[in-house]
């Protein structure tokens, strides 16, 4: 069916879409003795169409009667239904929510849903918008939510579910590299397969780095790990703050910061980024990263990344420490503000250094190689720097 007509089939054709899917997954679930327990695709369109499909699917078209598999109980929805979110502010929510009957993005009494990651490593045009899940974007995500955690740690907030998930599919876990001049590298090849294990090795990396440490940025844990593994039966759902929509109104297109339930600042500053570089040095933890405005291009001009403008990346800093500390730092001319402000504005420079707040310090330089002598590609001295 042509994408265009596929996107707006009515229920009766939705109901035999999602009905063939949970055929198809049937057979193998009953072979390994599992339940189907979530749902994720674009069809039905409508969130209230939606819930029926997890609730009781033989009831989107009343005139015929499913013999629905036992083995298919979802109680959620799946990270297709992060989309929306991902497409206005360039990461998905931060925490399971419930589904809302009419408000896509808003919290309601409905289904779990339990946001994510589009596959990792993909780049490309997916449903007619710019989608970059390459390990840096993704990792820069994961960061904007560790910012998010760390924040609500020293505002004395506990119990909510901060939660971060991503998936990939086989095809796409190849080994080597995708083309560096293969514009099309990173894009779906079901045939042929993708070359994209890498991306899902350093993100998964980068998780067992942080399933070992007991802080960030100077907010620690109960004896475990910043991050935990765990399956998706396992999360803890309760006690979220999710909502991202106005009664009656459609979603918001963009950051619409009075709706936003995280750190604005953050949001805004680090969208179209990618995280390529950390490192500490005098007790501040430094992350190092490089941002496209209007999003990012792979096996074009030059090869490799590159911004979709053609120009080049901006180079933003984040900086951590405990407590508020003066951080010896060349000058330069830099913005600069609180991870929990409202807008950037001019550093706050002490004696010999620069004030990092015990909010942590968000900067912008000219200068791309301003801090890259203590920021290294993977944390690691003698990676690659920023550059």
């Amino acid at each position: 069916v042509p994408r265009r007509r596929f996107l707006s089939v009515d229920l009766r054709a939705a109901e035999a879409v999602v009905f063939e899917g949970i055929q198809a997954a049937a057979p193998f679930a009953e072979a390994h003795g599992i339940t189907l327990t979530s749902l994720s695709g674009h069809l039905p369109r409508t969130m209230a169409a939606k819930i029926v499909a997890v609730e009781d699917v033989d009831a989107l078209d009343p005139e015929v009667d499913l013999d629905v598999p036992e083995a298919y109980a979802p109680t959620r929805m799946g990270s297709a239904y992060s989309e929306c979110f991902i497409q206005a502010v360039d990461h998905p929510a931060f925490e399971p929510y419930r589904a809302h009957e009419t408000r896509a993005l808003g919290a309601g009494a409905g289904p779990w849903v339990l946001p994510g990651e589009q596959s990792l490593g993909f780049q490309g045009v997916h449903l007619d918008h710019r989608v970059d899940v390459t390990a840096g974007a993704a990792k820069r995500r994961l960061l904007q939510l560790l910012l998010n955690w760390r924040a609500a740690g020293l505002a004395g907030e506990e119990g909510r579910p901060w939660t971060w998930t991503a998936h990939t599919h086989l095809y796409h876990l190849g080994e080597g590299e995708p083309g560096r001049f293969d514009p099309g590298g990173r894009t779906s090849r079901v045939k042929e397969g993708m070359a994209l294990r890498g991306d899902v090795e350093a993100v998964a990396g980068w998780l067992d780095g942080l399933a070992s440490a007991e802080s960030f940025g100077g907010v620690g844990t109960e004896g475990t790990g910043v991050v935990e593994w765990a399956l998706a039966d396992d999360l803890t759902r309760e006690g979220g703050a999710f909502d991202y929509a106005v009664e009656g109104e459609a979603p918001p297109v963009g950051l619409e910061t009075e709706a936003y339930p995280y750190l604005p600042l953050v949001a805004e500053g680090l969208a179209q980024s990618h995280l390529v570089c950390e490192g500490r040095a005098d007790g501040v933890d430094i992350f190092g990263l490089l941002r496209c405005p209007e999003g990012w291009t792979w096996g074009e001009g030059l090869g490799g990344h590159a911004c979709a403008s053609g120009g080049p990346p901006d180079a933003l800093w984040v900086l951590l420490a405990p407590e508020e500390r003066c951080f010896r730092a060349p000058g330069a001319a830099l913005q600069a503000a609180p991870l929990d402000a409202a807008a950037m504005g001019e550093p706050s420079w002490c004696p010999g250094g620069l004030t990092i707040p015990r909010a942590g310090l968000l900067v912008r330089s000219g200068d791309v190689g301003w801090l890259s002598g203590s920021c290294w590609a993977g944390g690691v001295k003698g990676g690659t720097k920023l550059r």
